[in-house]
């Protein structure tokens, strides 16, 4: 999205001040920053600062543009890359700092850094150097080839700001800021495939992880109704604006709910994210015109649609390692054409799905997962319905005690279900016990 060449100016700027207080600051305390400690010195910080501001006039013309800015080390002789990119929240210029991979006497010596591998990333730690309190970041790098040109990871930028318009200025949806495309032809590590090129994006360190996870802990364990009421809000308000937006997500499920600390109103805060089989009803991309999702969270509309052993990605729904309580009502409907395509009651049963989850943890109200998890869709809750419901619950309200039973085996992160569909041999995993007849016998 273009942005006035005036507002572009005065960011500009503001971004150049912001680093010449930094320099200043450096220069009269001869302190690092607050976490940076211990990963940075004083004298790469005055470094990194002096090369943009003894640069600014050749960096102003890309970032008057709107463009991102990639210093790669080899380019400014400095030990870390940078970026200039656009924060997505307030349209200011952020300077991150990425990761340092190698020693910097031993290039040959790995410091193995803080890395999260995913199926079509690897998400390291970055940091934001042009304020005051230094904030971290995850930096995610996708990778393309010359003819795909990241068709599918541009949806995790524009995704989450098409649908922010319908959320007001709290968004519950993790926005991504882009990095400068690089062409750099290597192999992908996650998969071994080759790639031409890559590209950033930078988002928000989750400081509490993966829902998933948080769950696990001893926070996760002890959240209170109000807590816990409030998390379902959030993703509920979600994906009620993705769907005002005619966005479908897909891909709902715990390791894509973010949790972040509230600092301000305390408690913790939600975020749904990665984008990338999100559907959008204007744009009717091809590769996930049909409906999708990962297997555990499969309505029972796709389950149906999936029993015929010739249909698309038969095999990865029908695997009998990984039960599913969709799967296992799907065998009560008969397939019928609109079940094929993306449908907003699929994300409205896997949040019924994640719901349930949380709900066999701590406690939340029966009503809601029992009308997120209704067998016809037409009778299924959709986000508004379950919005208004958690805000004006009937009366009175009664919250289910945590049944006594085993925790739930933790799920080992599987592959995308798009990533599966390109794979001749996907592979299996033991069952994380998702089946909903199973847990509420």
């Amino acid at each position: 999205m273009p942005r006035a060449k005036k507002n572009n100016n005065q960011k500009v700027n503001a971004f150049f001040d912001r680093v010449t207080q930094r320099l200043h600051f450096l220069t009269e305390s001869h302190i690092v920053p607050g976490d940076l400690v211990g990963l940075v010195s004083v004298e790469s910080l005055q470094e990194i600062y002096a090369y943009i501001l003894s640069n600014q006039s050749v960096l102003k013309r890309d970032l008057n543009k709107g463009q991102p800015c990639r210093l790669g080390k080899e380019k400014t002789n400095l030990n870390r890359t940078l970026n200039l990119i656009f924060d997505p929240r307030s349209d200011e210029i952020m300077l991150i700092l990425e990761t340092k991979s190698k020693d910097q006497v031993n290039v040959s010596k790995r410091l193995n850094p803080e890395v999260f591998s995913g199926t079509f990333k690897t998400t390291k730690v970055a940091w934001r150097i042009d304020e005051v309190n230094p904030e971290k970041f995850a930096n995610s790098v996708f990778y393309a080839t010359k003819k795909d040109n990241f068709s599918k990871e541009k949806w995790e930028v524009e995704v989450p700001q098409k649908a922010i318009q319908y959320m007001g200025k709290s968004p519950c949806l993790t926005l991504t800021s882009l990095g400068k495309v690089i062409d750099k032809p290597g192999i992908r590590p996650s998969n071994q495939t080759p790639y031409d090129k890559k590209r950033s994006f930078y988002s928000r360190w989750a400081d509490k992880g993966m829902l998933s996870s948080f769950l696990k802990t001893a926070e996760g364990k002890t959240l209170r109704p109000e807590q816990l009421h409030k998390m379902a809000m959030q993703l509920l308000t979600a994906v009620k604006a993705m769907h005002d937006a005619g966005a479908i997500h897909q891909d709902i499920k715990p390791d894509n709910i973010l949790v972040f600390s509230d600092p301000v109103e305390g408690g913790y805060r939600l975020e749904l994210a990665d984008f990338g089989m999100t559907f959008l009803d204007s744009e009717k991309r091809p590769y996930n015109y049909e409906a999708i999702s990962t297997r555990q969270y499969e309505s029972p509309e796709i389950a149906a649609i999936k029993k015929d052993p010739k249909s698309f990605m038969h095999e990865y729904y029908y695997d009998k390692a990984f039960p599913s309580y969709g799967k296992e009502l799907g065998e009560l409907l008969d397939p019928k054409p609109e079940y094929l395509y993306p449908h907003k009651s699929n994300d409205m049963w896997a949040i019924g799905i994640v719901l349930h989850q949380l709900h066999h943890n701590m406690k939340l109200p029966s009503v809601l997962i029992e009308g997120l998890l209704k067998v016809n869709r037409e009778e299924r809750l959709t986000a508004e319905q379950a919005c208004i419901l958690l805000q004006n619950p009937p009366a009175p309200l009664i919250f289910e005690e945590r049944p006594k039973r085993k925790a739930l085996e933790k799920a080992e992160p599987e592959a995308e279900p798009e990533l599966v569909a390109e794979q001749n041999s996907p592979k299996r995993r033991k069952s994380d016990g998702g089946c909903l007849r199973r847990l509420f016998g």
